[in-house]
């Protein structure tokens, strides 16, 4: 069993700083699972605390990120019909599933493409003009 360097000072100190990084709202619930991992090793609970800070960080960090580009037609191929299941009008995930199955999977994504998404998008691509 590989010997540790983390303390429980180390420990304290990173829940004190993801206590800092929670949103509002959010602190009970940590230290709720905070409490519940304290029966596993000092290592395993920095990691666990480490990556809650991560995703705290991470969190916050969302609202620089450029904006996806919108896709537009550019005219070179007809609006998706009401018919493609892919498309705005037609959506439907069991069509999709039966195109894949009766025409292959190569020709249904190139149907998929003609409404801007793709085999196994969760939803129609709104940007798709």
């Amino acid at each position: 069993m590989p010997v540790t360097d983390t303390t429980q000072d180390d420990i304290d100190a990173l829940a004190h700083e993801a206590r800092m990084l929670a949103p509002n709202g959010k602190q009970a619930e940590l230290d709720a699972d905070l409490k519940s991992k304290i029966h596993l090793p000092l290592e395993a609970q920095a990691r666990y605390i480490r990556r809650v800070i991560a995703t705290f960080e991470d969190a916050d960090l969302v609202k620089y990120q450029p904006e996806p580009p919108r896709v537009q037609n550019d005219g070179s191929r007809k609006r998706p019909a009401k018919t493609n299941p892919w498309s705005k009008e037609g959506w439907n995930v069991s069509a999709q599933g039966k195109l894949i199955l009766t025409m292959g999977e190569k020709k249904a994504a190139e149907i998929a493409e003609a409404a801007g998404c793709r085999i196994g998008s969760t939803h129609f691509n709104p940007d798709y003009v």
